[in-house]
């Protein structure tokens, strides 16, 4: 596997180090300059991490700063459980569908 193919493994790489450091630094946050000052730990777009892990149910505040500079804060370490799916009991008074692979025979 060459560089260019382990992209998906870079980046996963970099969510979870963004992700572990949000959790660490809890209601100080970290800011913008911070996580694009080390790449090879947060890559060179920490900003599109930071909406990955939006994007996975976490809440993550941004405050701005200054002009290019932000600072991002966790306020939950777990991502809030999605609802679970609303299945309806079976009935009991609808007669069972035919199998239609035995009724194509």
């Amino acid at each position: 596997m060459n560089a260019r193919s382990n992209w998906r493994v870079r980046a996963q790489t970099h969510y979870q180090n963004i992700l572990d450091l949000l959790r660490e630094r809890g209601p100080r946050g970290v800011t913008s300059e911070e996580l694009y000052a080390d790449a090879v730990r947060y890559g060179r777009s920490p900003r599109n991490r930071i909406s990955e892990i939006r994007a996975r149910g976490f809440h993550v505040e941004t405050i701005h700063l200054q002009r290019d500079v932000v600072r991002y804060v966790l306020h939950a370490a777990d991502p809030p459980r999605p609802p679970g799916p609303v299945v309806a009991p079976p009935s009991t008074t609808q007669p069972a569908q035919p199998d239609l692979f035995e009724v194509n025979r």
